[in-house]
């Protein structure tokens, strides 16, 4: 079992995603969980009041798969 990363702009992480971690389970995310996250959190950062030129926002996000499913998405 192997653990894959990956980081980038919160639009196209957020978009591959299909779980978000609770506070100790895994947690299905809906459509409008996905929209929700992007609307509030991420605009909020981007620029408001506080941060009129906005903050450069990045997300992060893991797969655990088995290490023949990574090799065969790699080669």
């Amino acid at each position: 079992m192997v653990r894959v990363y990956i980081q980038g702009a919160p639009e196209a992480v957020i978009g591959l995603c299909s779980f978000t971690l609770g506070s100790d389970s895994r947690v299905a995310m809906a459509q409008s969980d996905k929209a929700l996250l992007l609307n509030q959190t991420v605009a909020s950062l981007a620029g408001s009041r506080d941060y009129p030129t906005g903050l450069k926002v990045f997300s992060y996000a893991f797969k655990d798969m088995e290490l023949n499913e990574l090799n065969m998405i790699l080669n």
